[in-house]
């Protein structure tokens, strides 16, 4: 018998491109979802969102597939 379940999402650091492919999208789309969303996140620190700012995505987006 196989597992089926999806793993949860964990909330870490992530790429802008890990985040874009965690909701099966481009980086520019995913860009423009996050404008859209009004999602306030504020600056990323070097090249990954922090755990705040994923978990402030995930409200504002809802949880990946």
């Amino acid at each position: 018998m196989t597992n089926t379940m999806k793993p949860e999402f964990t909330i870490r650091n992530y790429t802008q491109k890990e985040m874009a492919s965690h909701y099966s999208t481009t980086t520019k789309t995913f860009r423009r979802w996050l404008h859209r969303a009004k999602a306030d996140l504020g600056p990323k620190i070097g090249n990954s969102y922090s755990p705040r700012q994923v978990k402030r995505i995930v409200e504002a987006l809802g949880e990946p597939e």
